[in-house]
């Protein structure tokens, strides 16, 4: 891209983040036995190169989540792309995929009726939209593994420093105002606010967080 995007931007603050669900098909998960994340990983060493997932693409939250996880887990997933997260649920309703990494209102329907199962949460902390999951740290005993989706506030390059503080001041209002909160608690999105030197260094860490993963991808 022709923008760097730790130098050709001013920081506002982060809103804070969105985590990805482990999901596999209901039926599959008792036909396997699969009743937590760590079943899932026996079952994937016990058929190296077998079990696959759904993506929409190399860069997709889903699967640099689940290529951080194989090198977490010494497994081998093979990727199946899809053309959007919908067909994605749809081939993992269907049989057709054995996991998918999404987000509880792509499949909250699905979730509720008992047709797919969430296994485990990409967040640091289990988010109150689902508290019976457990984090992927807890159910696969991953120490600090996360992998989540952030949205910030950012201005044009040299923006002047009190436009950025007066914008930082409402940005971080209005995401922590009770009727944002309300609506973003019920989508399992966790609010943040911080300054915009925190935010640069924010956005310094991930992407070199973000790179390694790449790097690994080859």
């Amino acid at each position: 891209v022709s923008f760097d995007p730790t130098r050709d931007f001013s920081p506002v603050t982060l809103l804070g983040s969105s985590a990805v669900y482990f999901l596999v098909n209901t039926d599959y998960a008792a036909r396997n036995s699969v009743n937590t994340l760590a079943d899932l990983v026996r079952l994937a060493k016990a058929k190296p190169g077998q079990l696959n997932y759904g993506t929409t693409g190399p860069s997709s939250t889903t699967s640099m989540t689940m290529a951080l996880f194989e090198n977490r887990t010494a497994i081998d997933v093979v990727p199946i792309t899809y053309k959007g997260t919908v067909p994605v649920a749809m081939a993992l309703l269907a049989g057709e995929i054995h996991i998918m990494i999404g987000t509880p209102e792509q499949v909250q329907s699905q979730l509720s009726a008992g047709k797919l199962k969430a296994l485990a949460v990409t967040s640091a902390k289990r988010l109150p939209i689902m508290k019976e999951v457990p984090t992927v740290a807890e159910a696969a005993n991953l120490p600090g593994f996360t992998s989540t989706v952030w949205y910030g506030l950012l201005a044009a390059p040299r923006t002047p420093p009190d436009i950025v503080a007066r914008l930082n001041k409402e940005g971080i209002a209005a995401i922590r105002s009770p009727s944002l909160r309300s609506q973003l608690d019920n989508i399992g999105f966790e609010i943040a606010g911080s300054s915009p030197e925190e935010f640069a260094e924010f956005i310094r860490q991930d992407t070199a967080n973000q790179g390694a993963i790449v790097k690994m991808m080859n």
